[in-house]
């Protein structure tokens, strides 16, 4: 694959699941400590993505939510589902983060997120 290749729905939900399982495990050398039980736990349902979002965090938390994304693709009828879902509960992840360590969210997420 040439450096040139766009991003996938995969290839972006599987990253997001990832970080999502190094962070919320506090696996990750660069996580503040603490975010773990700070990350929010649920999420209004208005929002597009929260119902997978809802699913993927708790996963996450056990370190889990990558090697679940093809049961979650099936329970959410689709990997746009997953993915929608998967870039909400990193986005609140890291305001939380972000907010919890006193930095600056666009710096924060310019630094973790690779």
């Amino acid at each position: 694959m040439s450096k040139q290749s766009p991003a996938t729905v995969a290839g972006c939900a599987g990253t997001a699941l990832g970080l999502l399982d190094g962070w919320l495990t506090e696996r990750d050398p660069q996580v503040t400590k603490g975010l773990a039980v700070r990350a929010p736990r649920t999420l209004p349902t208005r929002w597009p993505g929260a119902r997978p979002a809802g699913d993927v965090l708790p996963l996450a938390r056990k370190g889990r939510a990558l090697s679940s994304a093809a049961s979650l693709v099936r329970q959410h009828q689709g990997g746009f589902n997953v993915l929608h879902g998967s870039v909400l509960a990193l986005g609140v992840t890291c305001q939380t983060w972000a907010t919890y360590a006193g930095e600056d969210l666009d710096v924060l997420t310019a630094r973790v997120i690779r």
